[in-house]
């Protein structure tokens, strides 16, 4: 995590000794950026609390590549041993099973259930698990109590 919080420091010309926490909204955007948010009209509460947003969705961006990589390594050994296992997350937030909803996840991919279940349940992100069983494809929503079938839609 260090190593990629370095590397961008110096891609981005930022000093290596200033934390990631003390940077500026002027470090964190550039000035077009700055000019189509309309930084100037904001109050410097609203200002801190962007600035607070962007370093906690620049972090939130690294845990996730971080992930990918270890679900990667999760996926080809999981072929080598003649199974898939697809990891993900939910992409925002999963507002429970309906008998017919739809999980976008954070790879990308779309499914649609296709199991009758019913149970209303809000969960921001969640680590989905889908794997295939003699019936089709599983999916196992982390926060939930029952793994639902599905299908992919996209």
């Amino acid at each position: 995590m260090k190593i990629l919080v370095i590397i961008f420091a110096a891609l981005y010309g930022i000093s290596f000794c200033q934390p990631l926490k003390d940077l500026s909204l002027e470090q964190l955007l550039t000035k077009e950026e700055q000019d189509l948010i309309g930084l100037s009209k904001l109050t410097d509460s609203e200002q801190e609390n962007l600035r607070l947003l962007i370093i906690e969705k620049y972090l939130l961006g690294f845990n996730e590549a971080e992930q990918k990589t270890t679900e990667d390594k999760g996926k080809k050994d999981c072929k080598e041993k003649g199974t898939e296992i697809i990891s993900s997350r939910v992409k925002g937030g999963f507002h429970g099973w309906d008998g017919e909803t739809i999980v976008k996840l954070r790879n990308g991919q779309t499914w649609k259930q296709i199991g009758f279940y019913f149970h209303p349940q809000y969960l921001y992100m969640p680590k989905v698990k889908i794997y295939k069983s003699d019936s089709g494809f599983m999916m196992d929503i982390e926060g939930t109590k029952k793994t639902v079938k599905v299908r992919r839609v996209f």
